[in-house]
């Protein structure tokens, strides 16, 4: 009988023993999936996201301050041309060609950021690709059975494909940002031709009046009216010869 319970006591030792080795092997599995998991995310031949999305961010946040410059800019030289009394159809000549070299400058500045992420995406795709090169004959050095091949050509292919897919969203990215930043610009120049078309008129009045305000001013210097008194008759107006009225006062 005492045989009989220590046998049972035995069996039930020995099934909580194997259920915690059990539960301790699906944790050490599960850590170790996890870790092949973060080693995989930190694959090397897959596109930096990071890097990109920071020089995005960085010409996103440098739009604001390119705006807000050329429009100081524009405001200042409106009101240096505006109190030298600039005639306005030359004051309206002014601000037209400034407002088309500011576009030029906008045109050009998009232009090199677009030739630096072009460049940028070539240099990342370049070396994916001699990357992937690499992988694929370091792995069929080893003449792997057509099993393993396969696989192996098959993770490459989903690897290329979500590169791929990377760099496409970069790219869209990167447009939809030129995009705005043109069109914040846009905005910001028609703002300010409303802006001038409203105060020419009434510039263009006060020149005028200035304009003829200086012409009078110099006519005066040029033709000053005469300060002399005039002379006064000699004689008595009220006389006339001998003595006798100029008029009968009887009349």
């Amino acid at each position: 009988m005492r045989e009989l319970s220590y046998n049972k006591g035995m069996k039930i030792w020995t099934g909580k023993f194997c259920l915690t080795f059990t539960l301790v092997l699906v944790a050490i599995v599960g850590c170790s999936s996890s870790e092949h998991k973060t080693s995989k995310s930190n694959d090397p031949n897959e596109v930096s996201v990071k890097d990109d999305q920071a020089k995005i961010d960085e010409m996103r946040k440098d739009i604001p301050e390119e705006t807000r410059k050329s429009n100081d800019r524009l405001a200042e030289m409106l009101k240096r041309w505006k109190d030298q009394q600039t005639p306005p159809d030359r004051l309206r000549e002014k601000f037209s060609d400034e407002i088309r070299k500011m576009r030029l400058e906008v045109e050009k500045r998009q232009k090199r950021a677009r030739e630096d992420f072009t460049r940028d995406q070539a240099d990342k795709r370049r070396d994916f690709q001699d990357k992937q090169k690499q992988a694929r004959e370091d792995f069929f050095s080893s003449k792997p059975k057509s099993e393993k091949r396969q696989a192996f050509m098959d993770r490459q292919a989903e690897d290329r494909e979500r590169f791929n897919s990377d760099l496409r969203d970069r790219r869209e990215e990167f447009e939809d940002n030129v995009k705005d930043e043109r069109k914040d610009f846009e905005d910001t120049i028609n703002d300010k031709w409303s802006e001038f078309r409203s105060e020419f008129p009434e510039y263009t009045k006060a020149y005028r009046e200035a304009q003829e305000a200086k012409e009078i001013a110099r006519e005066n210097k040029l033709n000053p009216p005469s300060t002399q008194p005039q002379s006064n008759p000699s004689g008595d107006v009220n006389k006339g010869g001998d003595g006798w009225p100029a008029t009968d006062p009887n009349d």
